[in-house]
């Protein structure tokens, strides 16, 4: 029995609400002409976008595995980097590590190009559709800088982490809701951090800085954030515009708890639940967790010139093996 009525997520909201991050709360919270004209479209009309938008560069996807022996060094250099420099941490998650890996892999290979040059990807009409994009966008303000962003937009990354809120409200678990329950956390940081410290400080700093602010992320600050959405309906759109007109910046989405692999669809337990077609640059999927192996299935679009980059990179392929 599965529940589909968005509505239990209100009615299951706590009384109590909690200040949100000036990074989160900008988010939602900021007008958007973009978000508005996404929210007015109809939910065909916005896949269709989508489509457009995503078409403009060439994509590329693939899946890589990393097991639970590579997760394990990758913790263990994180807790003793941050035990170097007294940052008392007593639990790194998987995500923690998985994501804050792939930010890293992902912003390197997408700096290694200038972002000028990124029009040239693609066919003359995407180049012509890119450019009339990028000089609306500067004129009609449709990502306004947020005030803890620095002057120049090129000094930082964004990783965007999609948060389920079921896990975070009581007895929405119980009811096997199966609809639209997520929302985004961005994390801001440095390139020049992330490009000049060594692998191990600023895998360590990044995986912190998650693990910091997803643990933030609770039934309080949840309903802070559907306060938000409910005073202006559009704001839902946000975090899809800001992705849109954001180029330095990484999806990452976990869901790895969905019990896929347990599911007898009629034919029996699955042998390999595939991902959907590449669709959206700069986006990392950790795929529902099949029960036979220790570790998980990361899948990872990014343009076709940052693949070239990721798929070359010594210390993503240290830890991680290319599936397809």
């Amino acid at each position: 029995m599965f529940e589909f009525d968005r509505g239990i997520v209100d009615t299951n909201l706590p009384k109590s609400r909690s200040a949100l991050n000036c990074l989160t709360h900008s988010l939602y919270a900021k007008e958007s002409s973009l978000a508005r004209f996404i929210a007015w479209l109809s939910p065909e009309k916005r896949g269709r976008l989508l489509s457009i938008v995503s078409s403009l560069d060439a994509i590329e996807g693939h899946v890589f595995y990393i097991s639970a022996k590579s997760l394990d060094m990758l913790r263990k250099i994180v807790l003793k980097s941050l035990d170097v420099n007294r940052i008392k941490t007593t639990f790194i998650s998987d995500n923690d590590v998985i994501t804050a890996l792939a930010t890293l892999v992902v912003a390197h290979g997408a700096t290694n190009k200038r972002f000028s040059d990124s029009v040239c990807v693609g066919s003359r009409k995407g180049v012509w559709l890119r450019s009339a994009f990028q000089a609306a966008k500067k004129i009609m303000h449709l990502a306004p800088q947020r005030p803890e962003e620095p002057a120049n937009s090129t000094d930082s990354w964004t990783t965007s982490i999609v948060v389920d809120a079921r896990c975070r409200l009581k007895h929405i678990t119980e009811s096997n809701y199966t609809g639209n329950a997520v929302f985004v956390v961005p994390i801001l940081s440095k390139l020049e951090c992330m490009n000049s410290c060594n692998f191990e400080q600023a895998l360590a700093d990044l995986a912190s800085a998650i693990r910091s602010t997803v643990s933030g992320i609770s039934g309080p600050s949840i309903a802070q954030i559907v306060d938000i959405v409910s005073k202006s309906p559009h704001c839902y759109a946000q975090a899809l515009a800001n992705s849109i007109t954001n180029s330095r910046k990484v999806v990452v989405s976990n869901q790895s708890r969905f019990p896929l692999y347990s599911v007898d669809f009629g034919l029996g337990r699955p042998e390999w639940i595939s991902p959907v077609p590449a669709f959206y640059a700069n986006f990392v999927s950790i795929l529902p967790k099949n029960t036979r192996l220790d570790g998980y299935h990361v899948y990872v679009i990014t343009s076709k010139r940052t693949m070239k980059h990721v798929l070359s990179n010594r210390i993503w392929l240290e830890y991680t093996s290319l599936v397809y």
